[in-house]
C-alpha cells in the first residue's frame, strides 16, 4: 500500500540535525524540536478539523490543542516498504493518516474495538440520550 498522495503546499517540513524539524515558509524558517513539533502538528490537525466541521465551532480566539478526531473513511492494506498491516484514516478535510502496527498489535486493536462497538449498542428501540 502507498503513501497517500500529498497535496503541494507552500509550507515543507525538513529534518535537521540533532532531532530537530524545520518548518519553511518561503523566507520563513522555524526550527522545532521533536517534541514541540509534535504538539505543533496535532494541534495543526485538530484545528483543520474544527474548521472543517459541520456542527456548532468555538469562537474565534479558542485555543486548539487536540481533538478527538473523526473518522470519515477507513481501510486497511499492507505497507509497501515491510508487509506490515497499515490502517488508513481519513479526517475531515481529507487528510489521509496511515498508522502502521505489528500483526499482533493489528488483531488486539481489532478485538478492543469490537469489544467497544459490542458494549455501545442500544437495546432495541432505545434512543441515545
Amino acid at each position: 500500500m502507498q503513501d497517500p498522495p500529498s497535496e503541494p503546499t507552500a509550507w515543507q517540513t525538513e529534518l535537521a540535525v540533532d532531532d530537530h524539524v524545520l518548518l519553511r515558509h518561503g523566507d520563513v524558517l522555524l526550527t522545532l524540536t521533536a517534541q514541540e513539533a509534535t504538539k505543533v502538528g496535532v494541534a495543526l490537525l485538530a484545528a483543520s478539523v474544527v474548521c472543517h466541521s459541520k456542527s456548532r465551532r468555538p469562537p474565534p480566539g479558542t485555543k486548539i490543542e487536540n481533538c478527538h478526531f473523526p473518522v470519515t473513511t477507513w481501510s486497511t492494506g499492507r505497507s509497501t516498504a515491510n508487509g506490515h498491516p497499515v490502517l488508513l484514516l481519513t479526517i475531515p478535510g481529507g487528510q489521509v493518516m496511515v498508522f502502521q502496527m505489528t500483526g499482533t498489535m493489528t488483531e488486539a486493536v481489532g478485538r478492543a474495538m469490537v469489544r467497544e462497538a459490542e458494549a455501545g449498542r442500544l437495546p432495541t428501540g432505545q434512543k441515545p440520550n
